[in-house]
Order: structure tokens, then sequence, then C-alpha cells
């Protein structure tokens, strides 16, 4: 792993002594750690950037990313503002292998152990900031509330060119929301800031699922919730990019479509357990048969018709009246 660390220096105007000045530069352990992981985004990395340079805090921040050895421009834009923008505290990694395609998480092996940070604030190199006091408005809160563990906000869609979409849009949560988000997620990852601390023996959870997760999201803020309360922000602060053709948004790979549905089920009814959520498990099983009838549906009618007898013995009330409804539009399109 190739690592370089830059120089930083920091105050609230944002700027530097002059070189070869006699000031003394007393260096401040930053508050926040922007945590960005980033593969073959050169389109769109410089807004996920510009993003971060843009905060206006009354703290100093520090921006840990990690290239998964991009074959486009992706490094080279890095390096560009690491040299635009030495007031902050860079620590790029600089893959040389892809760690993903080995099978290897990236997050938590690698970036996390780099931030020093009492707060993680989370953002994907193709989704961007858009508020300039989104840092110090959610630390802010954090810092006044101290049962709070994560914090997030509202957001919107965007395509690959940048124009606004409708989406569905999650559902926000607020306080003690545990056995709520076992059934399905709130947050959307580029809004989110977490207590770092509260992360303590997130790994160890995860390795004892003894199955590689399809997801990361969903599998921290539901750890967190056992921790303390969570918040939601009515203000977007972010633009999530929806990309037709990436894994996690695909409409056509139906065989990752069903495996990340199982996934997800396995790991809720691991979690309720092991983190002791007492969420009803029907109800995990009825949001899993929801979302499989809906898949099947949308992909094959042989697949439709299999599922349905174990749906029918694990959970028949998902058979409503607007689940076969959609189900029948999409069998027939």
């Amino acid at each position: 792993m190739d690592i370089l660390l830059h120089r930083w220096t920091w105050n609230c105007c944002g700027s530097i002594p002059p070189v070869g000045s006699n000031i003394i530069i007393i260096m401040e352990k930053p508050l926040v750690s922007i945590a960005c992981i980033t593969y073959n985004q050169a389109k769109y990395i410089r807004q996920c950037l510009d993003g971060f340079v843009m905060q206006k805090t009354k703290f100093p921040i520090e921006i840990v990313i990690h290239d998964d050895a991009s074959t486009d421009k992706t490094q080279d834009i890095i390096r560009e503002y690491i040299e635009k923008y030495p007031q902050f505290l860079w620590k790029p990694i600089f893959q040389k292998e892809n760690k993903y395609k080995q099978g290897k998480g990236i997050l938590v092996p690698y970036v996390y152990p780099e931030c020093t940070g009492k707060y993680i604030a989370l953002c994907e190199g193709d989704d961007y900031w858009c508020d300039e006091n989104k840092l110090q408005m959610q630390i802010d809160y954090l810092e006044h509330n101290t049962d709070c563990v994560m914090i997030y906000s509202d957001y919107s869609c965007v395509d690959k060119d940048d124009q606004g979409i409708i989406c569905n849009k999650l559902t926000p949560l607020e306080g003690n929301v545990a056995q709520q988000l076992v059934h399905g997620n709130c947050a959307c990852t580029p809004t989110v800031i977490f207590r770092f601390k509260m992360f303590d023996g997130y790994d160890q959870f995860v390795n004892n699922f003894g199955t590689k997760l399809m997801f990361g999201d969903l599998s921290t803020w539901l750890y967190l919730s056992t921790k303390g309360k969570l918040h939601y922000l009515n203000r977007i602060t972010a633009h999530y990019r929806v990309l037709s053709d990436s894994a996690s948004h695909s409409t056509t790979n139906k065989e990752y479509l069903y495996a990340f549905a199982k996934n997800l089920l396995d790991f809720k009814l691991y979690a309720n357990k092991t983190l002791d959520i007492n969420a009803n498990e029907k109800g995990i099983y009825k949001t899993y048969y929801n979302t499989m009838l809906r898949y099947t549906s949308q992909h094959s009618f042989a697949d439709f018709v299999r599922i349905i007898p174990s749906a029918l013995r694990t959970c028949p009330t998902v058979f409503t009246f607007r689940t076969l409804s959609r189900c029948t539009v999409n069998l027939f399109k």
C-alpha cells in the first residue's frame, strides 16, 4: 500500500504562512476525519473534493481518501488538490492493486485506521456535498448532544450528468431506532457523520457474521443505533449520484439482486440476535419477500412463481393488494 501524507497547516481563515517565514505552526488534532473511497471516478472526483475544501468550519479537518488503483486520472486529480489546498491534512491512500476485486473491504482495513478525528464524515467519490456549512452544523449538534452517535440529513439524487432525478428516497428515523432500522435503511451515506469511538467492535461484529457483506452502510447504521440515538437534519447537504451501470443500482443483473436481498436478510437476522435488538423476525422476512417478489416480477415469471410457496409459508402477510398490484404490473410490462 502506497500512503502519502502531506504537510498540514490550519487556521480559521484557511490561509498558510508564506514559505520561508519564521511563523511557528501548531498542529491541532483534527476534530473530523472525512473518509472517502474512490475508483475510476475522474469524471466526478473534482465535485467531491470541492465539497470538502469549501467547508466553513471552526475546527480542523483531515481528508482520508482511498483510491483503489484507478486506471483513469483519478489519482492525478487528487494530487492536484493536495497541492492546491495545503491548508488541509491530506491522507491519500493510493493502492497499486485493486483491493475490492480481491474480495477485500476498504473502509475498515484501510481508511479508518488512518483516521484520527473524533468524528467520521462519509462521502464516496461520485457523490458530493452541496452545503458549505454541512460539517459545522452537524458537528455543532453532536457536540451539544452527547447521547447522539450519528447524524444524517436530507439529500437529492442526480444522474451521471448532474441532472436532478426522482428517486425512492429513504425514510428518516430519529432517536433510538434499532428495531425500526433492522427493517430498512434510513440514511444516505454522503450525509452521515458518526462518533468514531462508538465504532469500536464493529469489525469483530461483522467478521463473526461469517459471510462477506455485499453492503456497508446499513450494517454501520444498525451497529451504531445500538450505541445511542440517531438524529435527522431536515436540510439537503449532499447530492447522491445514481448510476444505472453500478451494481447497487442495476436493474438487469438479477443474480446480483437476488444474492444482495438474501445477504441482507441473513445479516438482519444475525444482527437482530447478536445485538439484542429483539425486532419481530416476521417483519424482517416480510421485507425480504416483498423485495424478492418485486425483483422476480421484474425479471423472471418462473422465479416469481417459484418464490411464492416459501413466501406463503414464512410470511403470508406479504401478499398485500399493493404488492400484488405492483408485481402484476411488472409481470405484464
